[in-house]
């Protein structure tokens, strides 16, 4: 796969609903844990963000870049925190969660992306 599409693969996980991404955990092997979501996204982004830096061309709007990068702060913050509740699946009805899939979504709109039936 490319790198483009390896980055809407996991925005287009990311955009799920919960059901959805409960049951491509389930798929996974991964349940309940969520970590797997970010994980995903993680390796798409910095190696999409890589290959944009290397050629020093940015094809995509500046928007975009601060889209994958409030997901990442997300991600991180939830990370930085005592809290492990955020990578359980019961956290997948949560507020953060909510914004990871809105942001997921406004990435994929921006990149040209088409959702699939379902989802979104």
């Amino acid at each position: 796969k490319n790198t483009f599409m390896l980055l809407v693969n996991a925005l287009a996980i990311l955009a799920y609903p919960k059901t959805k991404q409960v049951n491509f955990l389930i798929e996974l092997g991964t349940l309940p844990s969520t970590d797997e979501l970010a994980i995903q996204f993680d390796e798409a982004y910095k190696v999409f963000l890589g290959i944009v830096n290397e050629n020093k061309k940015y094809p995509y709007s500046k928007d975009l870049f601060k889209i994958l990068d409030a997901i990442n702060s997300v991600f991180d913050e939830m990370s930085n925190k005592s809290n492990n509740d955020f990578w359980e699946t019961t956290s997948l009805s949560g507020v953060e969660w909510n914004k990871v899939r809105e942001l997921a979504k406004e990435a994929l709109q921006l990149m040209g992306a088409q959702f699939v039936q379902g989802c979104g």
